[in-house]
């Protein structure tokens, strides 16, 4: 019904303007990353402490889904790998050639990409679940929701690093610097808007499925209950 319409089109807005947000906030830090040491170590240690979060995390509970543990392995490598990048691509310390810093910028950003929107879902879900809006559910819950979020992530930030080094927004300075940034911004920012509208709409018709099949399955129960069984 109209409920239900009114979902969708928060889901689309919200996607998009998360996903619009994202290219904002991913090309404004691989700027201060190349440009600042200061900022080129802060999110070094950044990341080194995230990895080392998600080894931690994995060990002490307990994962046994055999198909998770390499994802989350390889996760918290690129994770570990993109602090050494931070320091690595600082302008300040090292040159580099374009060919290879672009390679670089494409990890960097699925790494800050990732940690930036799985914040924001955090708190998203956090304010969702404080206002009470949907009835006792999150924004994402469901391992299909988690995947969706994850695969919108890294092929986010591995596009928007891409145009970031190929535009060698980090090579520029003053008034020129600038005009890049605006100029990889025009780019990013509709790729965001839109593959984070189609993002928020497919996670919420993955969790209408599995609400929807959460409330089959208790209604069955009950059945039985009533039946004796």
């Amino acid at each position: 019904g109209c409920r239900m319409q009114a979902r969708y089109l928060g889901a689309f807005i919200g996607g998009g303007i998360l996903g619009a947000s994202v290219s904002w906030v991913v090309n404004c830090t691989l700027v201060e990353i190349s440009l600042s040491t200061f900022f080129a170590f802060y999110f070094g240690l950044l990341f080194f402490m995230i990895g080392g979060v998600i080894l931690w995390r994995v060990h002490t509970s307990g994962v046994t889904d055999a198909a998770k543990k390499p994802l989350l392995f390889c996760f918290s490598s690129l994770v570990f790998l993109s602090g050494v990048l931070c320091f690595v691509l600082d302008e300040n310390l090292f040159a580099l050639s374009a060919s290879i810093k672009v390679p670089l910028y494409l990890m960097l950003g699925i790494s800050v990409c990732f940690a930036f929107t799985f914040s924001a879902m955090d708190l998203l879900n956090w304010a969702v679940g404080l206002c009470g809006v949907r009835e006792g559910r999150s924004l994402v819950e469901s391992p299909l929701q988690v995947y969706l979020v994850l695969g919108t992530a890294v092929v986010l930030g591995a596009v928007f690093g891409f145009i970031f080094g190929l535009m060698d927004v980090e090579d520029a300075r003053g008034p020129e610097l600038r005009e890049r940034l605006i100029e990889a911004e025009d780019i990013c920012l509709p790729i965001g808007l839109v593959v984070g509208a189609v993002a928020g709409i497919v996670n919420e018709l993955l969790g209408e499925r599995m609400a929807s099949t959460t409330y089959a399955r208790v209604g069955d129960r009950e059945i039985y209950d009533d039946d004796g069984i």
